[in-house]
């Protein structure tokens, strides 16, 4: 074989490999780049921060670019089980249905505004009116809430008599966790720099998966006036139990007294 030859096949040999070198090196790069947009498309889809404007919103929005007009929309809007959803208002905002959530960990600021649960009619299985209470919001498995920053404020639960035993397990909860009665020490529920004015039989805070509180110790806010027999916790505003964190909070019952928030 020629010089020639040998120097030729030695040229095309590292042609090639410079090829096989620099084609590597755009894979290696297109895997960087997929890598890198995999994890930031899991990032925005498992962390999102949404707004919520009940004057200027509308549902059908994507609450990121322009906000929605329900606290609905923004809670139960479609996540990966396990994310983290950061709620902002920009408007004072009312609950007049219940919202279930599960799988997410939420922590909705307030920015000043008023979440208020105003009273409600309520309607057994019949169809029969059997007083006025509140529509909840209601955490299921594997769910956080915080909420800061702002005020709370319901209105009254009045029963007319009719099941009042069912009536008040049900109709009387402002915020209810299942995470509070199913894992002890979590705290599944933080209220931080909030005035809270509860109205006439509200329970602030319950326990427990279909929103009664039967168990003392499982996460109460107790309004301080009108008290029946069938509650289970002391009659003055405190939070006890599992699962609860307050921080620099106010409350105030219907008849406009303030009381000292406390923890178990």
């Amino acid at each position: 074989m020629s010089t020639e030859t040998t120097a030729e096949m030695l040229n095309s040999v590292n042609r090639l490999t410079e090829t096989v070198i620099h084609k590597i090196a755009e894979i290696d790069t297109a895997v960087v780049r997929a890598t890198t947009e995999v994890k930031e498309t899991i990032t925005n889809q498992t962390r999102v921060n949404v707004y919520v404007d009940a004057e200027h919103g509308d549902d059908s929005h994507d609450g990121i670019s322009a906000p929605y007009k329900t606290l609905k929309a923004a809670l139960t809007r479609s996540m990966p089980y396990g994310s983290y959803l950061n709620v902002r208002l920009l408007s004072n905002v009312e609950i007049t249905s219940q919202i279930w959530f599960s799988g997410r960990h939420i922590i909705m600021d307030l920015r000043g505004y008023t979440l208020n649960f105003p009273s409600v009619n309520i309607f057994d299985g019949s169809g029969v009116l059997v007083g006025t209470g509140l529509a909840p919001l209601r955490g299921a498995r594997d769910a956080t809430l915080v909420i800061h920053n702002g005020a709370i404020t319901t209105g009254d639960a009045i029963s007319n008599n009719l099941g009042d035993q069912w009536f008040f397990h049900r109709n009387r909860v402002m915020i209810q966790m299942g995470g509070i009665a199913i894992n002890p020490g979590l705290y599944t529920v933080t209220l931080n720099r909030l005035n809270i004015t509860l109205g006439q039989r509200i329970v602030g805070l319950s326990g427990g998966s279909d929103g009664a509180n039967l168990y003392r110790g499982q996460g109460m806010i107790q309004s301080t006036m009108f008290e029946t027999t069938i509650d289970v916790t002391a009659t003055n505003a405190s939070m006890f139990g599992y699962g609860v964190n307050i921080r620099n909070d106010t409350f105030i019952d219907n008849a406009g007294n303030t009381i000292t928030g406390t923890a178990a």
